[in-house]
């Protein structure tokens, strides 16, 4: 059984990655897709006006976890979500290897954790663009060229702002946060490469 202390909350870290050390299989494939803090506006309870987009995220997800081929699923957590909730999905066996993140910033808590996608193609999905979405991407970026990076619009939220902005919850383009963005690809052309 998890046990999480809000009054030391790094103290969690070595706990939580030696349970999703235990339950994950990492088989370290060239093609990579990086969930940030997938659950994280579930937890909260943010996006209750846009339900059915949020539904169609969620339903996304789950066609992920079960039909996944030839990709490894990496999980970026903040500690706290992580006992909270995507634990259970580890323990699924859904994710091949957990990061931790700083709180909830998309920035890994172990910055050496970040070699592991050098030499990989990465696909990129979860909350929030603008966020922990681009904060993660561009630490990502630091080991793999950006024409090896590749969000799903369908799968990355756009944050309560731009979603306002945009009238939808799924960006039309990712932010770097240097101000940067570059296009997404779709959720269909994903599926036919690495979905069954």
């Amino acid at each position: 059984m998890l046990t999480f202390n809000k009054e030391d909350y790094y103290s969690n870290i070595p706990v939580l990655e030696k349970h999703a050390l235990k339950n994950s299989k990492d088989k370290n494939l060239e093609n990579c897709l990086v969930l940030i803090h997938p659950y994280h506006c579930e937890l909260t309870g943010e996006y209750t006006s846009k339900i059915q987009e949020f539904s169609q995220y969620k339903n996304r997800l789950k066609k992920i976890f079960n039909s996944k081929k030839d990709i490894s699923l990496i999980l970026f957590e903040e500690p706290e979500n992580y006992f909270k909730f995507t634990y259970n999905l580890v323990e699924k066996n859904f994710f091949d290897k957990v990061i931790f993140t700083n709180g909830s910033s998309g920035e890994p808590y172990r910055n050496n954790e970040i070699d592991y996608f050098e030499n990989k193609n990465i696909f990129a999905g979860g909350m929030y663009n603008g966020l922990c979405l681009s904060r993660a991407i561009t630490e990502i970026k630091k080991k793999v060229p950006i024409e090896k990076i590749f969000p799903i619009r369908e799968i990355c939220l756009n944050n309560w702002f731009r979603m306002k902005q945009q009238g939808t919850v799924f960006p039309k383009k990712i932010s770097f946060l240097e101000g940067e963005a570059f296009n997404t690809i779709n959720f269909e052309s994903f599926s036919e490469y690495f979905l069954e």
